[in-house]
């Protein structure tokens, strides 16, 4: 209805790049390193945390505030992760 106009500037490319190169690369690399030198059980337990990591992150990075709501909502993942 009210279609989001997206603005394309070269800071926004340039963040863009750095987070598709560089972090997912070293997740991916210390994920592969953890997972065949350290205790997997422990290891797997840690990536339950990674939607309270993720919000904590951008709220900080974004500068917003976090609602009840997402927590309540990071909290049930965690725990459908935990059941699961």
């Amino acid at each position: 209805m009210f279609p989001e106009e997206s603005y394309w500037t070269a800071r926004v490319i340039a963040e863009l790049l750095y987070m598709s190169i560089f972090p997912t690369f070293l997740a991916y690399l210390f994920w592969d390193r953890a997972m065949r030198k350290g205790n997997i059980i422990l290891v797997a337990s840690f990536s339950y945390f990674t939607p309270l990591l993720s919000i904590i992150i951008s709220s900080l990075y974004l500068q917003v505030a976090v609602k009840a709501n997402l927590w309540i909502a990071c909290g049930l993942v965690i725990a459908g992760a935990v059941i699961c």
